[in-house]
């Protein structure tokens, strides 16, 4: 981790951090909370959303309350495109 904090600042990084944190979010290694999630979501009822929902993996709005489910459930194994889902435009 030290070599990335290092390499991030050699390519123009203001700063750099490591981070803390007890579960491996937003990766492959909870694919199984992710499968677990899918399977108790089919019975909670999603609404279509009032305001918009902006999806962490595919960095646009969701609107359809099925892809909104699977995308809650699943999100969680893959990577938060932040500076994407600010780019688009909504």
């Amino acid at each position: 981790m030290e070599a990335v904090l290092n390499r991030a600042k050699t390519e123009g990084a203001r700063t750099t951090k490591r981070l803390q944190v007890s579960v491996p979010s937003h990766c492959i290694l909870l694919k199984g909370v992710a499968d677990e999630l899918t399977r108790r979501m089919t019975n909670i009822e999603i609404k279509t959303p009032e305001l918009i929902y902006i999806s962490n993996r595919r960095a646009r709005a969701l609107r359809d309350p099925d892809r909104i489910r699977e995308d809650l459930a699943v999100n969680i194994t893959h990577a938060v495109r932040w500076h994407d889902a600010n780019d688009r435009r909504l």
